[in-house]
C-alpha cells in the first residue's frame, strides 16, 4: 500500500485535525522508508521472538513506536503508553505486556546509544 492511499484510507475513516494529518503522513512515510531498518532493531530487541512470529497489528504498532522513539517525535514514555493502549485494544490478550516489554527495551538501548 502506498502512502497516498494509506492517508486517503485514513481521512475517508476519520476527521483527524490537519496538524494530525502531517503527523500521519510523517509516520506513514517514515515506515515506508525505513521498514528495513525498524525491522533489524526490532529483531534485536525481541530476542525470543521472530519478526515472523509477531501479530501483524503488534509488529505495525512496533514500527510506528520505535520510529517515533528514533526520531524523538513523542517523549518515550508518551509513545510507549500510546502503543501499549493500541495494542490492548487491536491486539491480543498478550499484546500490551508484549509490545510495552519490547519497546521499553528499545528505549533503554536508544538512550544508551547516544
Amino acid at each position: 500500500m502506498g502512502v497516498e492511499v494509506a492517508i486517503e484510507d485514513l481521512t475517508d475513516h476519520f476527521t483527524p485535525p490537519p496538524m494530525d494529518i502531517v503527523y500521519h503522513r510523517q509516520l506513514v512515510e517514515g515506515v515506508s522508508k525505513r521498514r528495513r531498518e525498524l525491522d533489524d532493531t526490532l529483531r534485536g530487541a525481541s530476542d525470543r521472538w521472530r519478526l515472523e512470529r509477531f501479530l501483524v497489528i503488534d509488529h505495525v504498532i512496533l514500527r510506528i513506536a520505535l520510529l517515533e522513539l528514533i526520531d524523538e517525535l513523542a517523549p518515550p514514555a508518551v509513545v510507549i503508553a500510546e502503543a501499549v493502549k493500541l495494542g490492548a485494544k487491536y491486539g491480543s490478550e498478550d499484546s500490551a505486556s508484549f509490545i510495552n516489554g519490547v519497546l521499553e527495551t528499545l528505549n533503554v538501548q536508544l538512550r544508551n546509544s547516544v
